[in-house]
């Protein structure tokens, strides 16, 4: 294969490969981009959306917990102006919030050693309870304060299910601990409330306290009940181990509590609409290009067609120039050919002092081979001398037929001292290659070594061609060198003395 075609295929091909990979890298650019903005829109969406859930169930918690604190510090407020133990019965149902469970309408009263005074429950425990250990009653007994305490979610002793201790520390007249009234808040409530919220199926929400404790954890639209987390505070204000690491979370701290409520919305569901819009624009993109690369494609195709016939032309025109300086019969190069080169070599000696070596061969007693064997016999022999000389010069010398059975041999660059022993070899060449086929023939060569160059390249031409017919005249078969230097011919003597 040429190896130009794969280099005029891309001068023809770039400026339309240049054009489809500018516009694939704006179609891809541009579409990169709007995929980034569609996922941020989405996951910033989705961050409000978080936001406003949080908020929603900080907002809830705080409103529940403000109507306990309202009726714990009623309770408290009688207690403490010695009102006494009547008053928790009917207050179970009168002061509680509404829209409570039976456990957030009872309302206990525990003394100064966390013993159960008093109760507004239906049905009062058979045995002796006591919260002494627990440490929201602790926490109540050794620190003063009017404020609501929230004790961590865990099973009731007076009622036997899980809430979360809600208590007041009640005082004496001298501010002395005088026990703790108390209510319940059922997580389940809130879990209703969690429910009711449309979370994804891989969605949560809940309430955690600073200590990292879990008390009310609502997942895939269900519930958990509450329990102890193991994870410490930062951790669990992180949530990953609640939530997940892909997932867009919020937190609102409920005021007043060491409560912090969060909502935690999966980055999966939330870029959902996301990921089916991406596709289609990833396929509107891939159409895009598809249609870029057809269309560009059948532009290039007249240009592909274009180079092809340039270069069939091209082609075409380099074998009939190589045929119109070749010789048909031998494939040396012809007249013209050889002319071209001898202009150019002369050219080298005159303004460059470059010597070249000519030779002129003429085959002796031809005509007599022709008419013995034939030509197609004297057309082979042509053929065989014009191989044999080529076998016997360099690649750098150039052989020529100038017609009938006169052969020329230039060498530029040679010189007359070292092409001697060439000459010599190839006449021997030639009549073992001739003998070899029983050919009457020989051959007359005159060698000229011209060291400068003569006046006209046709005088080299003449130079040469004289002394070649000076050796048919002394008898032929015998070559004959001569130096051209200063405007003279100098003949070498010795070539005669060793035909001789």
């Amino acid at each position: 294969m040429d190896w130009l075609v794969p280099r005029r295929l891309l001068r023809a091909l770039w400026p339309y490969l240049a054009l489809w990979a500018l516009l694939c890298a704006v179609v891809v650019g541009v579409t990169a981009w709007q995929l980034a903005q569609s996922r941020a829109t989405a996951l910033a969406e989705g961050r409000t959306e978080a936001e406003n859930l949080a908020r929603v169930l900080q907002d809830h918690t705080a409103r529940t917990l403000d109507g306990f604190d309202r009726t714990l510090a009623l309770l408290k407020a009688l207690h403490e102006r010695g009102v006494g133990d009547a008053f928790l019965a009917p207050m179970s149902a009168s002061l509680a919030p509404s829209a409570v469970s039976e456990v957030e309408r009872t309302f206990n009263r525990f003394d100064r050693e966390g013993t159960l005074a008093a109760t507004s429950a239906r049905e009062p425990p058979a045995s002796r309870v006591t919260i002494a250990d627990r440490a929201y009653f602790k926490e109540a007994r050794d620190r003063s304060g009017p404020s609501l305490r929230i004790g961590e979610p865990t099973v009731s002793r007076v009622s036997g299910v899980m809430v979360i201790p809600l208590v007041k520390r009640l005082e004496t007249v001298d501010g002395g601990f005088d026990g703790v009234v108390s209510a319940a808040l059922d997580p389940a409530r809130l879990v209703r409330l969690f429910r009711s919220l449309r979370i994804g199926e891989a969605s949560s929400v809940g309430l955690v306290d600073r200590g990292g404790r879990i008390y009310v954890w609502s997942e895939n639209s269900g519930s958990l009940p509450p329990r102890v987390a193991t994870q410490t505070f930062e951790v669990a204000l992180n949530l990953s181990d609640i939530t997940g690491p892909r997932s867009v979370v919020a937190r609102s701290e409920v005021p007043g509590t060491q409560l912090v409520a969060f909502a935690a919305l999966s980055e999966d569901e939330l870029l959902a609409g996301h990921d089916v819009a991406a596709r289609s624009l990833i396929g509107y993109a891939a159409l895009i290009v598809v249609m870029l690369t057809l269309a560009i494609g059948f532009l290039s195709r007249r240009a592909l067609s274009d180079a092809s016939r340039r270069r069939v032309l091209e082609l075409r025109y380099a074998d009939a120039n190589e045929r119109a300086r070749t010789d048909p019969l031998t494939g040396v190069a012809n007249r013209e050919a050889f002319e071209g080169h001898l202009r150019n070599a002369h050219a080298s000696a005159a303004n460059d002092g470059v010597p070249f070596v000519l030779a002129f061969l003429d085959v002796d007693r031809f005509k007599e081979l022709n008419d013995r064997y034939g030509h197609e016999t004297g057309d082979r022999a042509l053929r065989r001398i014009a191989d044999t000389i080529v076998g016997s010069v360099r690649r750098a010398d150039v052989v020529a037929r100038l017609g009938g059975d006169e052969f020329a041999v230039l060498m530029p660059g040679a010189a007359g001292v070292s092409t001697t022993r060439v000459f010599d070899n190839l006449r021997e060449t030639l009549k073992l290659a001739v003998g070899e086929e029983g050919w009457p023939i020989s051959f007359s060569m005159g060698v000229v070594a011209f060291e400068s160059a003569p006046a006209r390249p046709r005088d080299a031409v003449a130079l040469a061609d004289r002394l070649m017919y000076e050796v048919k005249a002394a008898g032929r078969d015998d070559v004959r060198h001569a130096t051209w230097r200063d405007g003279r011919l100098v003949v070498d003597m010795s070539s005669d003395r060793r035909a001789a």
